[in-house]
């Protein structure tokens, strides 16, 4: 201070530096890829767009309420309000034809009744449609119309000619192929007949290009919802090259979705083999009643709902008790140690369940499963609707050997998150570090190939603790890890080579074998 004249001897100078903790993983991100007429949004086409809203009303406006990509963001925000979500939105206008289907009603009514129609979502699109006795097929099918426009946010507009009522999504493409449709009661009412003639199909143009991530850079989404009726291979492509990405950790899981029959989507799963890639499929239906999905859900709308759930697990200090069934007061909270609980059996409170033997059978499931093909369902009570069990569709290394090492979800996860805290916490250990394959001095930052080992050694033992839960604790695990770990130092270079060989990771407990011996004596 000047002028002040102050004697303060000795001079001490003491500085503070931030604790030597280590670091956690990443903040989980997603990706929603989908279709909307730019003139009913403020969204910019092709472009990434950050930051979508936790508000319906403010998602409708950046997309417009009737958009694809729309009900895909308004879905997955019923999951998670929290988690950063961005967003790929594709012009639709320009794509060639869009999806059609057919509700027909035949009769005139000789009493007053109703029957209920659902286009895309037995939870937000069902409408009860309400007829008076004498009504005509036309005035019915006018009663549709008319309920049809009601709804602001449906992906799909409709005309009445005679009882007959066309259905036309919202938006150019394929994406509206997949759209179920379902009338319940259309036989209820006296004299009337109201039928699905057709579902919706016809729809021409992928939404989908070649470049379509490019907006992405170095963007890391750990998960990315895909249209069900995009080339996969889009997919794919960008998230298999970030699987082992050098001085960056980029890997993520796309999901997506896949209805048709059992052969079709047995098929799908065959065709795809990539640890980064997770198919839910739902069987198709084609009856008077529900022409589509089985689970009476538009399937992007399943994927979004998955992506915002799996997203919330892995969040830390996230409230998921709505997520986990079973008493774990850990486990009530969100973060890097759900990726090893499992999935199956996770509720899913805005799904619907699939009606009584239009779901796959057990011995389907199986052989889907096996191929790649994830599972959700009613549960046994039908009170609500879980995940099955949750695979990728790895099933063989690169030169095509059977391999499961991948083949679980819960696998994919627990290894990724294994990896990103060694790499998080080795940048940051090592950011100013000399290398010396001699001893260490005291007070400078050095390594060597023993306090390498130790430091490694460390990050196991977190990664097995209560904190993450990651790794098989234990002495024995302990030395395995370390007897298959080796560390070599290039002085020339300054480059440290390290292989682990071996990481014990936790597992899921997917089966319990058990038999007893029946007795009457004590």
């Amino acid at each position: 201070m000047s002028g002040s004249s102050i004697v303060s001897q000795p001079r001490v100078t003491i500085g503070i530096e931030g604790a030597q903790e280590n670091i956690g993983n990443s903040a989980q991100q997603i990706l929603i890829v989908g279709a909307y007429n730019p003139a009913n949004g403020t969204a910019t086409a092709a472009a990434l767009t950050q930051n979508v809203p936790n508000n319906d009303a403010a998602i409708n406006a950046l997309f417009g309420a009737k958009s694809h990509i729309a009900s895909v963001a308004r879905n997955l925000r019923k999951m998670n309000g929290i988690n950063k979500v961005d967003a790929i939105a594709i012009d639709s206008t320009a794509l060639t034809t869009a999806s059609t289907a057919t509700v027909t009603v035949s009769g005139t009514a000789t009493a007053s009744g109703s029957f209920d129609l659902i286009v895309g979502s037995y939870k937000d699109h069902k409408m009860t449609i309400d007829v008076a006795s004498g009504a005509t097929a036309t005035v019915i099918g006018d009663a549709i119309d008319t309920a049809i426009a009601a709804d602001a946010s449906l992906q799909a507009t409709s005309s009445n000619s005679s009882g007959t009522v066309t259905l036309t999504a919202s938006d150019k493409g394929l994406t509206g192929d997949v759209i179920p449709v379902e009338i319940v009661g259309g036989s209820s009412v006296a004299g009337v007949t109201a039928v699905v003639t057709a579902g919706f199909s016809s729809g021409a143009g992928d939404l989908a290009t070649s470049s379509l991530f490019d907006v992405i850079g170095n963007e890391r989404y750990q998960t990315v919802v895909y249209p069900s009726t995009s080339d996969v291979s889009i997919l794919t492509d960008l998230l298999d090259a970030r699987w082992n990405s050098d001085n960056i950790v980029l890997d993520g899981v796309g999901i997506v979705g896949s209805v048709g029959t059992y052969s079709q989507v047995l098929a799908v799963g065959t065709a795809q083999n990539s640890q980064s890639l997770m198919v839910i499929g739902s069987k198709s239906v084609a009856t008077n009643a529900l022409r589509g999905s089985s689970m009476v859900e538009f399937l992007d709308n399943v994927s979004a709902q998955f992506a915002g759930a799996r997203a919330r697990r892995l969040t830390d200090g996230a409230l998921i008790s709505d997520l986990v069934v079973g008493s774990a007061a850990l486990d009530a909270f969100g973060g890097s140690a759900l990726a090893s609980r499992p999935i199956f059996n996770t509720p899913f409170n805005y799904l619907p369940l699939i009606g009584i033997g239009l779901g796959w059978s057990d011995s389907e499931v199986e052989l889907l499963l096996a191929k790649g093909i994830s599972i959700l369902g009613s549960n046994r009570t039908r009170t609500g609707a879980i995940a099955g069990e949750i695979v990728t569709t790895y099933k063989t290394d690169a030169a095509g050997n059977a391999d499961e090492s991948f083949n679980f979800l819960n696998k994919v996860d627990t290894s990724s998150q294994c990896r990103e805290y060694f790499h998080n916490n080795i940048k940051k250990a090592y950011a100013q570090t000399r290398l010396t394959t001699g001893s260490l001095v005291s007070g400078r930052p050095m390594a060597n190939e023993a306090s390498i080992r130790g430091y490694l050694m460390s990050l196991y033992a977190d990664l097995s603790g209560s904190d993450y839960a990651l790794t098989v604790a234990g002495a024995a695990a302990q030395k395995v890890f370390a007897d298959n770990m080796t560390v070599t130092i290039d002085m020339s270079q300054g480059k440290v080579t390290v292989v682990f060989a071996k990481v014990p990771l936790v597992s899921q407990f997917r089966e319990f074998l058990g038999s007893f011996r029946v007795a009457f004596d004590v």
